[in-house]
């Protein structure tokens, strides 16, 4: 008796390469890394054409448990490919073994993934009756953005390369005032359903005509009515504003450790001498909280805003107690405008609140794995 590979398993293994190419190929869409005039860019034709080829399969997908799977498996890639620099930061600044890195990452994008799958188990379930194209668009583009929104939303939320930044350069960008980003997505998966799906006899439903020209009028609406396409609604300075971008040269291994006294000289000399309208750093520029910055460092730089010209915004951690007397940290940008009374606090604070997860707070439970990292 011999032994080969049946057509059913031949046919399994060629949808599971198409999904993870397609995965992998949708996070290369959010920001094209390679050389050309589309580098660093969006491509929002190519990520509706990656999802296509998951809502392809997905539509004729034989049971829940196949859908799950190729979901599950597209995503996953999807994922992966979006958060593969999360190595990095454990690896090589977080100083965990590369193979454990490696794990944490894929079981993080595979974690993420199962979202998506039970997405398309209920997508499955809706479907399962011949129903027509644009209802089976409406219930892909409505589970694909609950899914979306319910990882950007859980614990504190990881939303990293939702599908929606993929189309910041494409015609769907005219929507996202009014929709936001999860609205594109919505509309992006609808789009990939629409290519895709197929087109199977299915008995009329009563009121789809209604919905479908319904749906049409408020598309075209938000279309001509959007800001983005409306210089008018724009409100235009009247005389230019000048910006300086500021950026230390200081190694990531470096930034909380020995670079930490040269990030206090630098940013503070290069903040008190700009002249720009307003002057921006990034996030944890001066990597201390001001309690611990050297006398009288972050009071000259509060008074030198209060006081003058020009505005700044800083990215800098900073901590409070709570109502229990217990210390509690963030990661913040702080805002001063000029010629304002000196504050002892900013004009605006903004406290990050999608947090990485081992990096900016701990998972209930990991405790373990955190201590096992190198981070001071």
């Amino acid at each position: 008796m011999g032994f080969g590979v049946t057509p059913h398993r031949t046919r399994t293994q060629f949808i599971s390469l198409c999904l993870v190419l397609a995965g992998f190929v949708q996070a290369l869409s959010l920001a094209w890394p390679l050389e050309g005039p589309n580098k660093g860019l969006s491509v929002g034709w190519l990520q509706c054409l990656c999802l296509a080829v998951l809502a392809w399969f997905l539509d004729r997908a034989q049971s829940k448990k196949a859908a799950f799977a190729q979901a599950w498996l597209f995503s996953t890639a999807w994922l992966l490919g979006s958060t593969w620099w999360l190595y990095i930061s454990l690896h090589t600044y977080g100083g965990l073994v590369a193979p454990l890195a490696a794990t944490a990452v894929l079981l993080l994008a595979g974690g993420l993934a199962l979202l998506y799958g039970l997405a398309a188990v209920v997508f499955h379930v809706l479907t399962r009756r011949d129903i027509g194209v644009w209802l089976r668009v409406l219930a892909f583009a409505a589970t694909w953005s609950l899914a979306e929104i319910l990882r950007g939303t859980l614990g504190t939320g990881f939303p990293w390369g939702a599908i929606g930044y993929a189309h910041l350069d494409g015609p769907l960008k005219h929507w996202a005032p009014w929709v936001g980003v999860y609205g594109v997505s919505a509309m992006a998966a609808g789009l990939a359903m629409a290519f895709s799906a197929e087109r199977r006899y299915a008995p009329r439903v009563r009121g789809t005509r209604g919905l479908q020209a319904m749906t049409l009028l408020l598309l075209g609406f938000t279309w001509l009515n959007s800001p983005s396409r409306d210089a008018s609604n724009l409100h235009m300075s009247e005389t230019p504003l000048r910006v300086t971008l500021l950026q230390g040269n200081i190694a990531q291994d470096l930034k909380f450790g020995e670079g930490v006294n040269r990030a206090l000289s630098d940013y503070r000399e290069a903040l008190l001498t700009s002249t720009s309208d307003l002057t921006v750093t990034p996030e944890t520029a001066i990597p201390m909280i001001p309690e611990q910055m050297p006398d009288r460092y972050w009071a000259e730089l509060e008074a030198h805003f209060s006081q003058g010209k020009h505005a700044a915004l800083i990215g800098i951690p900073l901590s409070r107690r709570n109502a229990l007397g217990q210390r509690q940290y963030s990661n913040s940008a702080v805002g001063y405008l000029p010629q304002t009374t000196p504050a002892t606090t900013a004009n605006f604070q903004y406290d990050k609140h999608h947090l990485v997860p081992f990096g900016e707070f701990v998972p209930p439970l990991f405790q373990w794995f955190v201590q096992m990292l190198n981070i001071p």
